[in-house]
């Protein structure tokens, strides 16, 4: 053989093997389990995870399972297993902070009487305040009261008796007829009345046997169903128990209670170093001393009515 030859068969031999390593890379790796082409491989830089091998079915065909761990190990590695996207932070609630009441449109600054005693009879008040208008009204404890404005800065009314009755405090206001304005509060006092400064220590029919009233704490003296005493306290009724007596200059009743260092019967027997008929003569002397005291003042009370009378 020539050189020619053996040149064209060396070359035929180089392609058969080249044609050879190419069908064992790319067709034949499938079956084989090696890698088929360059391109499946891992990155430059990283490493990938090996392949599995192809596992043949009950037909006897090859597939290759899915590389579940190595998935698993990159969705964990990028992932943050310490975070908890259904957690955040949410911030407390702001104290609640009412709004200060807004002002009153109408203003009142005093009120006469500031007190009053409980128990008496319908009482006039007087409320001072500014810029009032002309059909305001005035309100004791929310109950609207007959009124009269005197040139806006002056309005009178009268406190039923209903609302005094006992101690308190009663809560004075001005409103217009509307309800659209209305003014601050004041407190009118509602204080207990002054009881009678005296003692019940006894009674014979409409007599009264009193103590106190600034006298010796023993000293005992009658007083007749009727008659007023220190000008002011009236005996209006007497009962074995109490007796009423009412106050001249607040229109008040109250009771006395009879007292435990006197009673009916030890009046009906006085003490033995007086007889009886010298204690009636007593009792007599002091009825017609005040009846003759009583006497004088009307006397003295006509006579300052009529300064014409000789």
């Amino acid at each position: 053989m020539d050189k020619e030859k053996r040149k064209r068969l060396g070359l035929a031999g180089l392609l058969v093997v080249l044609i050879g390593v190419l069908i064992w890379q790319f067709v034949l790796a499938d079956d084989s389990g090696e890698p088929a082409t360059a391109a499946s491989g891992p990155v430059a830089g990283q490493r990938g995870p090996k392949p599995s091998k192809a596992v043949a079915d009950e037909n006897g065909e090859g597939y290759r399972p899915l590389p579940l761990a190595a998935l698993e190990r990159g969705r964990s590695s990028a992932s943050e297993p310490t975070r908890n996207i259904f957690t955040y932070y949410v911030p407390p609630p702001k104290p609640y902070v009412p709004p200060p009441p807004p002002p009153t449109p109408l203003k009142i600054t005093s009120i006469s009487p500031a007190s009053v005693y409980a128990g008496t009879v319908d009482t006039p008040l007087q409320v001072t305040g500014t810029e009032l208008p002309p059909d305001c009204r005035i309100y004791v404890n929310g109950q609207s009261l007959p009124s009269t404005v005197k040139e806006g800065a002056e309005v009178t009314a009268t406190i039923p008796k209903s609302l005094m009755t006992s101690p308190s405090q009663l809560q004075v206001e001005v409103r217009d007829d509307g309800g659209g304005l209305y003014s601050n509060k004041l407190t009118l006092l509602v204080n207990p009345a002054p009881p009678p400064p005296y003692r019940y220590v006894g009674r014979i029919d409409n007599l009264a046997f009193l103590s106190g009233g600034g006298g010796p704490p023993d000293e005992r003296f009658p007083l007749l169903l009727g008659t007023v005493i220190d000008k002011r306290w009236k005996l209006i009724s007497i009962g074995d128990e109490q007796l009423m007596m009412e106050d001249t200059l607040l229109q008040v009743q109250h009771p006395v209670r009879l007292s435990p260092e006197g009673s009916t019967a030890s009046l009906n027997t006085p003490p033995e170093p007086v007889p009886p008929q010298q204690q009636m003569r007593d009792v007599r002397r002091q009825l017609m001393r005040q009846r003759g005291i009583e006497a004088a003042e009307e006397d003295e009370d006509s006579d300052h009515k009529d300064p014409d009378r000789p």
